[in-house]
């Protein structure tokens, strides 16, 4: 009988620690994401553009553009893992092609020394621009960008301030929320629905 209700008061004491640590960790990312709203992005002149897996000139990472979504897979997750994942950003691939050179989507890729080769194979699949981050700079430029990875996508204004954070891709409200923030920033509300 002691022994039921010692378990039993194990069992609620982890349950409620469980769910403060829950709730402390989304009061976390909240502060982390709150910092991050506003902070100007700074890209590293070293990135090198990457076309159907060859390396091209200059893409115009920047220009002619009045909002940017930063797709930026960093070196502590399995990057040659996470380039076989992009299928579901087509569809934010296809609204950009719709909003003319107003808004693009910018994939920045900071591979570990060891991935390298397999980044080069693994981007010709993926028939998208990208930039690559071989010194792993844009981290060290930008210390503002949250840790998790799940904050590693976020929408610029054309002054490289961070405008809304957080992955769209099977979101669906936040991903509604990103078309109307793009087109108060590219002046086309509803222009590419």
């Amino acid at each position: 009988m002691k022994r039921r209700v010692i378990v039993r008061g194990f069992v609620a004491i982890f349950t409620v620690g469980a769910a403060l640590c829950s709730s402390c960790g989304k009061r976390a990312w909240q502060r982390e994401i709150e910092a991050f709203i506003g902070q100007t992005i700074v890209f590293p002149d070293t990135l090198q553009p990457v076309l159907d897996g060859r390396a091209v000139d200059n893409l115009n990472l920047l220009a002619n553009r009045t909002a940017s979504l930063v797709v930026w897979i960093d070196s502590l997750g399995c990057t040659s893992c996470a380039l076989q994942h992009l299928d579901p950003w087509y569809e934010v691939i296809d609204y950009a092609s719709r909003m003319s050179e107003r808004f693009r989507v910018i994939f920045l890729l900071s591979p570990k020394r060891q991935d390298r080769h397999r980044i080069d194979r693994s981007t010709i699949l993926f028939k998208y621009p990208m930039y690559i981050d071989r010194e792993c700079r844009f981290e060290a430029l930008n210390p503002a960008v949250p840790k998790a990875d799940r904050l590693h996508v976020f929408l610029l204004d054309s002054a490289n301030r961070v405008v809304l954070v957080g992955s769209p891709i099977g979101n669906r409200k936040l991903w509604e929320l990103y078309k109307q923030q793009i087109g108060k920033l590219t002046g086309q509300n509803g222009a590419a629905e």
